[in-house]
């Protein structure tokens, strides 16, 4: 479910994990995950459907540019279907309908969007059969990514320069040392998302920020050595000198 800007983070580190939420009409709801990478895109989710525990699964094109995208989907239980998910200009948060043979519909979220509605679900007490973050009086999916944006791009920026100027360093650890620079920005977040969720959604938003940011932190330094050594190369290849021919007299 990636597209542009996620597409450069599976070239360089192999694959993106994000969460996933299915919320069907009746209320019931199926969490997991869904991973990109450059062979394919694959999600899973678990769950009680019509009264029954079911995984259901499906694949896509990873590197499928178009903003929406329809993925088939097969259950346990022997039921399939369609989901159509529309994707965020990262390409890493957006959600979308499910439709299944038997009638079954529901709602699909993923990043972003899938860590609130999770978070929100979480929340949700039991006697509730509708499921709404407006409905909570909770903040969008789209607050929450605006919320985050400052402390990933400082995350993508300093590793990109520490990865270059510490070339001998793991990108594991360009990753730490990004994340203490970024420390105010990490700051700013949670004090704005303990004031606007309750703590019970709090540790979710956070761990999942988290290892979001070292993903991200790592894939940059990945792709910032790749091209500093590109561009090394490219400007030895232009100060060489370039060997004289020797014409041979007749």
């Amino acid at each position: 479910m990636m597209v542009l800007g996620a597409i450069a983070l599976l070239t360089s580190c192999g694959s993106v994990t994000v969460p996933v939420l299915v919320v069907a009409d009746s209320g019931e709801r199926l969490q997991g995950t869904t991973t990109a990478s450059i062979s394919g895109g694959t999600f899973e989710v678990a769950g009680p459907l019509g009264g029954e525990k079911v995984t259901c699964r499906g694949d896509y094109n990873a590197l499928d540019s178009s903003k929406t995208i329809a993925i088939p989907t097969t259950c346990s239980d022997g039921r399939t279907g369609m989901i159509t998910a529309t994707r965020d200009s990262s390409g890493m948060n957006g959600s979308g309908q499910v439709r299944l043979t038997d009638g079954t519909q529901g709602e699909f979220y993923f990043g972003n969007a899938g860590i609130a509605q999770i978070a929100a679900a979480d929340r949700k007490p039991k006697s509730q059969t509708t499921f709404s973050l407006s409905a909570q009086n909770l903040p969008s999916a789209d607050w929450l990514a605006d919320q985050i944006d400052p402390y990933f791009r400082c995350g993508a920026e300093t590793s990109a320069v520490l990865a270059v100027r510490l070339q001998d360093e793991r990108p594991s650890d360009i990753a730490i040392a990004a994340a203490a620079r970024c420390g105010s920005h990490r700051a700013e977040f949670l004090r704005n998302a303990s004031s606007a969720y309750p703590q019970s959604m709090q540790a979710v938003i956070t761990r999942t920020i988290d290892r979001n940011f070292r993903e991200l932190a790592v894939a940059t330094a990945l792709t910032a050595r790749e091209e500093f050594a590109e561009e090394r190369a490219r400007r030895n290849r232009q100060q060489s000198p370039t060997a004289p021919s020797i014409e041979r007299e007749v």
